[in-house]
């Protein structure tokens, strides 16, 4: 992790190491224009000086300073700052608490907004088997984010993600390969990711168990991913319409049919229409 974060921060322009305890009125002329500037509202000095905070440099180390520093520089587009931001959000440092979902949101931006060399190490880090760096490479090359679109090189990263455990890997894996039709794989990734929790992918499962793919078409189920889109139809719509189709067509199939009168009058139980194709 620690490798990790030192080559994150080469990345992001914020060099790390040993540094005299050089405070601003020590400092040259340049350093302490380059403070002015910030204060002014230079988007490239912000970012610079966030640096500064971040590591200690010519100032007391302060996480939260050099996070705000780094927010504003973001708000005007510089690319390293919106990096620099991530980074507080992924560690957790000068934020209220880690996010993953908006660093890698932020990642996303900053790599969109032409930060290579973050691209670059995002991608070594996904090849020693970081899961976050993984998922971020394949959602690059699945997107075409600081990359041609390729396919392969998603599915390839996805997995390394995916059999490590990111359940939203496993899912975006699933529909990768559904696009691919590579069905039985899919089937594979949309169940682990089901068992787990994910609405989305249960969704899949049922869809594929009617559809006969990827696995045996079913008519009666036991533990079926049609009962599990029965108690998921209150969150996902396509779910709902899922469990519709299939009452209609196999109505002894689902234990408590008659529970399903609202649906077969063509109302869900919030009152919308559940009619249509999936």
């Amino acid at each position: 992790m620690m490798r990790k974060t030192l080559l994150l921060l080469a990345a992001l322009g914020i060099a790390w190491g040993a540094t005299a305890r050089q405070t601003l009125e020590e400092a040259t002329d340049s350093i302490r224009q380059i403070y002015a500037r910030a204060q002014a509202g230079n988007p490239a000095d912000q970012n610079e000086v966030g640096g500064w905070y971040y590591r200690g440099r010519h100032v007391p180390q302060n996480f939260q300073t050099a996070a705000q520093y780094w927010a504003k520089a973001a708000q005007s587009g510089n690319a390293l700052a919106i990096g620099n931001l991530a980074l507080c959000y992924q560690t957790g440092n000068g934020v209220n608490a880690p996010d993953s979902l908006r660093a890698a949101g932020l990642y996303l931006r900053s790599i969109r907004e032409g930060n290579n060399a973050l691209f670059d190490v995002q991608k070594r880090a996904a090849r020693e088997g970081n899961v976050f760096s993984a998922a971020l490479v394949a959602q690059c090359y699945a997107d075409g984010i600081g990359t041609a679109k390729n396919l392969d090189s998603a599915i390839e990263y996805y997995t390394i993600a995916a059999e490590k455990g990111s359940v939203l890997s496993q899912r975006r894996l699933g529909l990768a390969l559904f696009n691919r039709r590579q069905n039985e794989r899919a089937f594979e990734w949309f169940e682990r990711a089901a068992d787990a929790g994910d609405v989305n992918s249960v969704f899949m499962v049922g869809r594929m168990y009617l559809q006969g793919r990827g696995t045996a078409r079913i008519k009666r189920c036991r533990f079926s991913a049609a009962c599990r889109t029965r108690r998921t139809c209150q969150r996902n719509a396509h779910a709902r319409r899922l469990l519709y189709r299939w009452r209609r067509r196999y109505p002894q199939s689902i234990p408590g049919y008659r529970m399903a009168a609202p649906c077969r009058r063509q109302r869900t139980c919030k009152g919308r229409l559940a009619t249509g194709q999936v």
